[in-house]
């Protein structure tokens, strides 16, 4: 079972097609298929190979750095679109391909067109092998942390962690190996077993200011806020009814204190 934590990367290959009409005008590329394996190797050294027994074009769309058992976990989660053997229906997985990676930004999905220009001015290099950029700010992370420890809001919290394998999570978003995630708890430490990956914690930010979510928290806290006072004001009348010298008695040694 060893060979399952072996370090490497799982690609995605796509195989690009250019389809010509009856009168021999060639329509523009797109892709059919996605081969999804994983390679100790460096993905582009696989790619190589690949191209050498194909007679279409492949690209290297992506690639996740994670052990060997990653490949797996994909291959059985995206299993409804799988032709045969390691290559996959690319239309079926289109959605959760751009949740995974930055394809939509040279592929047209509603056109079935592949960008193949932009392509490779997006995608090169090392860009395959890094996570998608999300742009939220850190305090706006923090304010997020900060309402779910809160137990007049949530009555669970987000515990911030590092991944040890890859995981999907509760999106069906894929966290990496050594990515930083939210599990989502209980306040016992016991029970869900949600994970949420950054990006889609980052998702959650975005929508929840795009309606205003923050605003009515606060506004929430405020109101139990004043309601605690309002309660706490009510305890402290009734007890002077029953020990009318208690806080008189509090009142006095705090004023010899401050004298």
């Amino acid at each position: 079972m060893e060979y399952l934590y072996e370090e490497g990367h799982v690609y995605f290959i796509g195989e690009v097609v250019q389809e010509k009409d009856e009168d021999w005008v060639y329509h523009k590329p797109s892709i059919d298929f996605v081969k999804i394996g994983w390679s100790a190797v460096d993905p582009k050294t696989r790619l190589s190979s690949l191209q050498t027994g194909n007679p279409r074009e492949l690209i290297l769309i992506y690639a996740i750095k994670t052990q060997r058992e990653g490949e797996g976990k994909i291959h059985s989660f995206l299993d409804f679109a799988r032709e045969r053997g390691e290559w996959f229906r690319f239309k079926d997985i289109f959605s959760y391909l751009t949740m995974w990676m930055p394809i939509s930004n040279y592929y047209d999905i509603d056109k079935n067109v592949l960008n193949i220009e932009r392509y490779k001015v997006k995608i090169r290099g090392e860009d395959r092998l890094i996570p998608m950029p999300f742009h939220v700010e850190k305090s706006d992370i923090d304010k997020m942390l900060n309402y779910t420890r809160n137990e007049m809001i949530c009555n669970t919290v987000l515990k911030p962690t590092t991944a040890k394998k890859m995981y999907f999570d509760t999106i069906n978003n894929i966290i990496r190996p050594n990515d930083e995630y939210f599990r989502i708890e209980t306040r016992h430490g016991w029970g869900s077993e949600t994970k949420v990956a950054l990006p889609t914690l980052c998702l959650m930010i975005k929508l929840a200011k795009e309606f205003k979510l923050f605003d009515k928290v606060e506004e929430m806290n405020e109101f139990w806020a004043k309601k605690s006072r309002a309660i706490t004001k009510m305890q402290e009348e009734e007890f002077e009814k029953f020990f009318p010298n208690l806080f008189e008695d509090t009142k006095l040694e705090s004023n010899a204190r401050n004298l």
